[in-house]
């Protein structure tokens, strides 16, 4: 359990906490009229005007850059001023930055692109931070996913303070991509309502510290209750598709069902959904809310305030429950008007009063990944503690252009780089079709998690979680679909090359693959990290006790330059 020291959000409504949150009580949108370049598409976005982006610029710094070190400052300032003071120098102070697809924008541009991890260190240094700073890159739930890191990281006693910040910006590489997937509404999207035709993309940046819960120096108190606190997590996957998220809703009800165990549902304010307005998402997400019981509870989506603003969502929109929660306030669902989901739950269409100080916060997102977490100002005592299972083997895998080994022996194989990868699909993989469409970090990944489970006696009980870390994040596929639209007289995105532009769909699609519906986290670092990496996995097996764990480094930067130092963990 951590607490919550200062806050700060960056979006097109404003540069504060207190701003941002006015906005959502008075029902204005930052959603906007956009098109692109060549007028190839109409839709809705939350953009910053030149006027607000001349205020935000950070000179030498991208776009993606300047909002993280913007956002991360002012934040640092609100903890000064409560009396919180966080000592960025110190090796005990994490710096966690939450995105999807960080610095793509300047992909192709004179700029010069920054990949994930080297961006984020050019951030870190810029504002002080010794300690090398971590990149959550989990699609739509990368911000809760960073949430639930920095819980781990404080519990574990890795570190003392954690700075967590999530960000992405508006770009035509994510609306080319979202377009070329029928995703995109021409309209103000509308969550959960009977005429909702698609999602509206935004920009934004918000920031949390974090720190344990019970830290002295703060004065930050409501009506005789304690700080915010993320109180419980879980992450989980759908094992079901890489882009469509599972109809029954089963992995988001998992998450859900694992984070309120030993919570009494009766004190829950609101859910705070995702609520993209696509077809898919809200009747799977309200099938989910549903089964794990809380049809009752209101349930509020903030996408048609601000957009979707990617790997700022679950960071921004926790942070407005917890403002006018502590107002007393659940906020309108704007957009909704008929409810046009199966799952029978209770949208909310105007401002609703509360006395309660807990909600429940939801994501979910491509690689079929799933998130719920619960924040609450309540004093709580500590939930009881998941007993981890004991590791009773480790199997080990190395991959390079030059060969493969498992456990130690080479594997016999032909060809080296991309040719060599192929040879031991065909001869160790087994038949997996969907192989021939992925994407090469994809196939690195299948290739090597089908090597760790071949022949192994494995019960189907408990979970597999799929955690991966690399240095590149998914740049091959990203220059793929760069090409694909940047030509003047061509244009021809594709929208299965552009689902593989977000890095953790290789964890999604080991988890179809294996049935894995564990946790499913891909992290960008500046460079190959073992301590940090190290504690990572070891807070999900502590977290989380599941049965299996594929993880270790993966990265490829060329077709024919690439590392799989993977294992299997098996528990028990």
């Amino acid at each position: 359990m951590i607490s919550v020291r200062a806050t700060n959000m960056i979006s097109p409504l404003g540069f504060d906490t207190v701003t941002n949150c006015l906005c959502v009580r008075q029902g204005r949108s930052a959603l906007r009229p956009y098109a692109d370049e060549r007028g190839r598409f109409r839709t809705f976005a939350a953009g910053f005007s030149d006027e607000e982006w001349g205020k935000l610029s950070v000179e030498g710094f991208t776009r993606f850059e300047s909002l993280v070190i913007r956002s991360v400052s002012e934040a640092l300032e609100q903890a000064a001023k409560k009396g919180f003071r966080v000592d960025v120098r110190s090796p005990r102070t994490r710096l966690i930055i939450s995105t999807a697809k960080a610095n793509v924008r300047e992909l192709g541009s004179a700029c010069g692109y920054c990949d994930p991890g080297e961006s984020a260190a050019r951030v870190a240094s810029r504002l002080g931070f010794a300690a090398s700073p971590i990149v959550v890159c989990n699609a739509c739930i990368s911000a809760l996913t960073a949430q639930v890191l920095a819980d781990r990281l404080i519990a574990d006693g890795v570190c003392d303070t954690a700075v967590v910040c999530g960000a992405d910006v508006l770009s035509d590489f994510l609306l080319i991509g979202f377009n070329a997937l029928k995703a995109l509404s021409e309209e103000p999207c509308r969550p959960f309502d009977m005429d909702r035709s698609g999602l509206n993309l935004g920009e934004a940046a918000a920031t949390i510290i974090y720190s344990s819960a019970g830290d002295a120096g703060t004065s930050d108190e409501s009506a005789g209750h304690g700080e915010w606190k993320l109180v419980s997590s879980y992450l989980s996957n759908d094992a079901y598709h890489t882009v469509t998220p599972d109809p029954a809703g089963k992995g988001l009800r998992t998450a859900l069902e694992k984070t309120l165990e030993g919570f009494d549902i009766q004190t829950l304010a609101l859910v705070n959904a995702h609520g993209t307005s696509t077809l898919f998402n809200d009747q799977m997400e309200s099938r989910a809310i549903a089964d794990a019981g809380l049809s009752e509870v209101p349930v509020t989506s903030l996408k048609g305030i601000f957009g979707h603003t990617m790997g700022a969502g679950g960071i921004l929109e926790s942070i407005v429950m917890m403002n006018l929660l502590d107002e007393g306030i659940i906020p309108a669902t704007k957009g909704f008007s008929e409810l046009g989901v199966s799952g029978r739950i209770n949208v909310v269409s105007r401002e609703l009063s509360t006395d309660r100080l807990s909600f429940v916060k939801t994501m979910s997102g491509f690689g079929g990944s799933n998130a719920a977490a619960v924040f609450s100002r309540l004093n709580l005592a500590d939930r009881h503690t998941v007993t981890p299972n004991e590791l009773v083997a480790v199997h080990k895998v190395h991959i390079t252009p030059e060969g493969a080994s498992l456990d130690c022996e080479r594997l016999p194989a032909e060809g080296t780089g991309a040719a060599l990868i192929l040879s031991l699909y065909r001869k160790y993989a087994g038949d997996w079709p969907r192989f021939h469409k992925a994407d090469p970090l994809s196939k690195l990944l299948c290739v090597a998690s089908a090597l760790l489970m071949k022949d192994r006696e494995l019960d189907t009980g408990g979970e597999t979680a799929v955690i991966v870390f690399n240095r590149t994040s998914s740049i091959l596929e990203d220059l793929d679909h760069l090409e694909s639209y940047k030509g003047k007289d061509s244009f021809y995105p594709s929208p299965s090359i552009f689902s593989y532009t977000i890095p953790n769909v290789s964890c999604g699609e080991v988890a179809i693959r294996f049935r894995a519906t564990g946790e499913n986290t891909l992290v960008v670092l500046p460079r190959r990290d073992n301590e940090i990496m190290e504690s990572i996995i070891d807070g999900a097996i502590r977290a989380q006790a599941p049965s299996r764990v594929i993880c270790g480094w993966l990265d490829r930067s060329e077709e024919d330059v690439f590392e799989a130092d993977l294992e299997l963990r098996v528990l028990k």
